[in-house]
């Protein structure tokens, strides 16, 4: 799987983002749902992934546990076909969008699994990275009584 650092506006809010790295396709999905769709911003994809899909959508339950139901109706069965790529979820790389920052497929960081192609860039990293703990917390709706 394609996996991407992200930005995320928390409810839809521009003021309240958190960086996430290393995100599947799959997982922006999820996030855009959660917090309305183009919540996820300024992605950039990092490298490729061999994760098998079953193990994905498990690791996203455990993730997000309030969200199960909406998992399990995005990506039903015990074993789903999970989104790949960025373009399986309609996010075109090669788009030019103010909000929308993206490396171009040649920049992408080639996995070390992976034989041939060298990287030509590699991403930024995250000066405040946020462990998916705390961003499940900060990220979960209110309960209300």
């Amino acid at each position: 799987m394609q996996l991407s650092s992200v930005t995320i506006s928390l409810g839809g809010d521009i003021r309240n983002t958190v960086e996430k790295p290393d995100v599947t396709p799959a997982e922006i999905s999820i996030l855009n749902h959660i917090h309305g769709e183009g919540a996820v911003k300024n992605i950039v994809p990092l490298t490729m992934d061999k994760r098998p899909h079953k193990v994905e959508k498990e690791r996203l339950i455990e993730q997000y546990k309030r969200h199960k139901e909406t998992i399990d109706g995005m990506y039903p069965g015990f074993d789903p076909k999970l989104p790949i790529y960025l373009k399986d979820i309609e996010i075109d790389i090669d788009a030019v969008d103010g909000e929308l920052e993206m490396a171009k497929p040649e920049e992408v960081v080639a996995s070390p699994k992976r034989k041939g192609r060298a990287s030509k860039a590699k991403a930024a990293p995250i000066e405040e990275g946020i462990s998916d703990e705390e961003l499940e917390a900060l990220t979960a709706p209110d309960e209300t009584d």
